[in-house]
């Protein structure tokens, strides 16, 4: 099921207005999403805390439906259209099944 909102009934004449219609543009972003565990962070994690934090990995869905949010953003900026929904896989993957995949960085050493 497409998400509704309004849209510009004419890209290049905004003065024929808009309708209230289901999403023509929908796509989403693939990502990947990090369950991490321990207490609040209450600045900027170390690379060192990460390593001890990140307990799995999951792929990530940030889906969007671009023509809603052409119409919305300006003036206004961006709301619900710009990310209407999140999903992510149903599995977890511990850090611990991915280290013996580990390889030394492409862009070397690094110290942080």
């Amino acid at each position: 099921v497409r998400p509704y909102g309004q849209l510009q009934l004419d890209a290049t004449d905004p003065s024929k207005g808009s309708t209230y219609d289901t999403c023509k543009l929908l796509d989403f972003e693939l990502e990947v999403a990090f369950f991490v565990g321990g207490p609040a962070n209450s600045g900027p994690m170390s690379m060192k805390d990460a390593k001890r934090r990140i307990f799995g990995f999951c792929l990530m869905n940030d889906w969007s439906a671009r023509d809603v949010q052409k119409w919305e953003y300006v003036p206004l900026g961006p709301f619900t259209a710009k990310n209407f929904a999140t999903t992510i896989s149903p599995w977890i993957v511990p850090t611990e099944a991915l280290e013996p995949f580990k390889t030394a960085t492409s862009a070397g050493k690094q110290d942080n």
